[in-house]
């Protein structure tokens, strides 16, 4: 009866460590996302930058084909992928805005939306020379993180 009870009680014990230690690792992962979001709205408001991962792919796909000649068109494709790659990251974090409970009260999170929603305006006015500009500037060198 011994012999079979250890075996089961400590199955049992890893078990539960691995569903506790796969929960904690779940609720950092989170957490982490979470965090990622708020960051990311605070420097899109804040500083008027795009977050350098919605765009480092093509930042790098940029630098690529810079190198190679003629192009000047695989370059405005990459472009408006991006473009329209951000356009969908920010309708996300605006929808997450509009939704979390994260948030100190309705009027931060009114300021928040206007203030994404003003970033991307400014940003489709300018072309999105702001993509542009980064597109530009050497890849270990952007501030956005």
């Amino acid at each position: 009866m011994l012999q079979l009870i250890v075996p089961l009680t400590l199955l049992i014990a890893l078990v539960c460590t691995g569903v506790t230690l796969w929960a904690l690792w779940m609720i950092r992962r989170a957490a982490s996302h979470i965090e990622e979001r708020h960051r990311f709205a605070e420097l899109i408001v804040n500083e008027g930058e795009v977050p350098l991962p919605w765009i480092e792919k093509y930042r790098k796909r940029a630098a690529k084909l810079r190198q190679a000649p003629d192009s000047r068109a695989e370059i405005e494709a990459a472009t408006e992928l991006a473009r329209s790659s951000i356009g969908r990251e920010l309708d996300r974090l605006v929808r997450y805005v509009e939704t979390t409970r994260l948030v100190a009260d309705e009027f931060t999170r009114e300021s928040l939306i206007a203030g994404i929603n003003e970033r991307r305006r400014e940003w489709e006015a300018s072309g999105w020379q702001e993509f542009v500009d980064a597109a530009r500037r050497p890849l270990n060198n952007h501030t956005a993180s």
